[in-house]
């Protein structure tokens, strides 16, 4: 098991840290195209329930997410974190003392779900550092993001 900060989960690492927020019997493998990694809901599986098992479901989702959640988020267009999207700004999602950014909506508020439960760190599985590249962003060395 590998800790990370939260402020730095994306992709499955994230889709991983939000499946175990909701406590998911939950599996590591690849896609239905075979060509990623994916996370699985266990129980969905075990009740045959066909094109739904994959964790990706909050997508569609986010504003419900949000409002059951309690958490609130607001677009910054003058970011100065090392995380932005193509317009210099980022989103930012908060909820009592946790504030996290992301470079679109959705990591955002993941992130600020999984550390209302976690805190600022997570134990991830090794496999999800196996399937994960990591990489420097900008010139902040402690920040770090990856790419599949």
């Amino acid at each position: 098991m590998a800790k990370i900060n939260v402020s730095e989960l994306n992709g499955i690492a994230l889709n991983w840290a939000v499946a175990s927020f909701y406590e998911k019997n939950i599996s590591i493998g690849h896609n239905h195209t075979m060509t990623a990694p994916a996370i699985f809901d266990i129980d969905l599986i075990n009740m045959q329930v066909d094109g739904g098992a994959e964790l990706n479901y909050l997508l569609e989702s986010i504003g419900l997410l949000m409002q059951s959640e309690k958490i609130s988020a607001t677009y910054d267009e003058d970011f100065h974190g090392t995380e932005r999207d193509e317009d210099g700004g980022a989103w930012i999602a908060y909820k009592r003392d946790y504030y996290l950014s992301g470079a679109n909506l959705l990591t955002a508020v993941l992130r600020c779900l999984v550390a209302t439960k976690f805190g600022d760190f997570i134990t991830i599985p090794d496999l999800l550092l196996e399937l994960t590249t990591f990489y420097q962003v900008g010139l902040d060395s402690s920040k770090m993001d990856y790419e599949t």
